[in-house]
């Protein structure tokens, strides 16, 4: 089974603190999930954004929606 789901960690310096693996995981994914503050670490991402929904559950239905795609999650500090 191919891993489609990730969730990257973003400290307190921002883009610079991410490595070499979560820098790919996020450029190569189709969809990007976060809030507003880290989508907009991104501007030039090509992919698709979902910010999160209240309810919660709301998002958490769309990115289960997106099974199969690279999704990738963008999370304060070490999830």
């Amino acid at each position: 089974m191919t891993r489609w789901l990730s969730v990257v960690g973003i400290s307190a310096e921002g883009v610079a603190s991410l490595g070499d693996e979560a820098r790919a995981l996020v450029e190569n994914a189709e969809v990007l999930v976060g809030g507003d503050r880290h989508l907009a670490m991104f501007p030039d991402h090509p992919g698709e954004r979902l910010g999160w929904a209240s309810p919660l559950s709301e998002t958490v239905e769309a990115i289960a929606a997106r099974r199969g795609r690279p999704v990738c999650v963008l999370a304060t500090g070490d999830p």
